[in-house]
Order: structure tokens, then sequence, then C-alpha cells
């Protein structure tokens, strides 16, 4: 199953299931005076993360959803990649990669993760449809790291609820706490 298929089966399982839930959750949304952090420390976050994002906007019902985050640095060779989006191509630094995995009932699926000088980044970067979640870092501790998230849902589907009314793309906040190093 493609990428964008196995996400968009997530994405529509987790408007089904977690919405519903009513899964406590230590993770709190970050100080409104947290600034972004900083891109000479990114490197530091290497490590498996239990990833809790918490969904905030209108209609999703504060829905959490819970996943394991793996980082590592890449090497040299890897450290950039090109971005083409709509004009000019551009050059991105990325010094982590890695993946999310999540399961729903038995199925494990999973995405790529990246981590930029602006922030994590979940999802395809060079799909046409589809867009990846952006996670903006706001929090570094020794534990782990966390700050706010947005999707803006650019592909042909977008978020409905039980009536079929049209939702606001997902957002809120998220924090991930390192579970090994």
């Amino acid at each position: 199953m493609s990428s964008i298929v196995s996400r968009a089966v997530a994405v529509l399982a987790f408007s089904t299931l977690a919405a519903h839930s009513s899964q406590s959750t230590s993770c709190r949304p970050p100080a409104r005076t947290a600034t972004r952090i900083d891109s000479t420390k990114v490197r530091e976050l290497a490590g498996t993360y239990q990833l809790t994002t918490v969904n905030t906007a209108p209609g999703y019902d504060q829905a959490v959803s819970q996943s394991r985050l793996r980082l590592a640095t890449v090497d040299t060779e890897h450290l950039y990649m090109t971005h083409q989006g709509i004009g000019a191509a551009r050059r991105i630094w990325r010094p982590l990669a890695g993946r999310e995995e999540w399961t729903i009932g038995d199925k494990v699926y999973s995405d790529t993760a990246i981590v930029t000088a602006r922030g994590l980044v979940i999802g395809c970067t060079e799909c046409r449809d589809g867009s990846p979640t952006s996670y903006t870092i706001l929090t570094v501790t020794d534990s782990g790291f966390a700050g706010t998230w947005f999707n803006p849902e650019t592909g042909i589907g977008y978020p409905v609820d039980k009536q079929g009314r049209r939702l606001p793309d997902p957002s809120g906040y998220f924090c991930a706490t390192r579970v090994e190093p």
C-alpha cells in the first residue's frame, strides 16, 4: 500500500476512532511564551519517542492519538534534500530522519519523518496530492520535546464530521516523550 493511501486510511480511522477516545494524557499545550527550537540543538533529538498528538481544532473532540517516533542522524550524503515545490527547487537541511509508526487494530502503519530547521515533518514532502503534518518544536527537555502541529489537508479528500459537514484542518499540540536514547 502506498504511503499516501496508508496515511489516508489512517487519517480516516483516526478521525473515526480517536475522536471518540476518552484516553487521558499527560501531554499539555506548550506555554505561550515558548519559542522555536535552536537549530544548533536539533541533532540532540535523535532517539525513540512516544508521540502524543492532541487535536484541538473544532469538531474533533480533543482527539488524542499515540504513535512511536524514531529519529536518527543522517549521513553527510543525505544531510540536504531537494524539495521541488511550485516554482524553483530548494535545498532543505534535514539533520534527522526516521519513521512514525502507529497501530490500528492489528495493522501497523508507518510514514516518513524528518527534522528540518523549521521543525518535525511527518508524511510525504514530495507528493503532489496530500500533505505532510508539520510540527513546530517549541520546548525541549531531557525527557523529550513538545510544541504545536498543523496539517493543511491539501489532498483530494478533506475531513468531515458524522453528518458529512466539512471540518477545519486538523491542528493542536503534541508531546514527544523519549523512550530510548
